[in-house]
């Protein structure tokens, strides 16, 4: 079971290589692929609020529309 918490499905079309990508790393992590997608949104949203801290300065990281 997916440690996912929504339950609205949310879908986006990608060529062949980012599905492959994907299930790859899903795999190598042991993860389902709705959670490895989860955590790239998270990360996305933490982006784009600028509430990413750079592991390696601790500065805020943001992108910009």
């Amino acid at each position: 079971m997916t440690d996912c918490e929504g339950s609205i499905a949310v879908g986006a079309k990608v060529d062949a290589e980012m599905r492959d990508f994907l299930d790859d790393d899903a795999d190598a992590l042991g993860k389902y692929r709705a959670d490895v997608i989860r955590e790239a949104l998270v990360q996305y949203v933490n982006l784009r609020c600028a509430d990413f801290q750079c592991p390696h300065c601790n500065s805020a990281v943001s992108i910009q529309p």
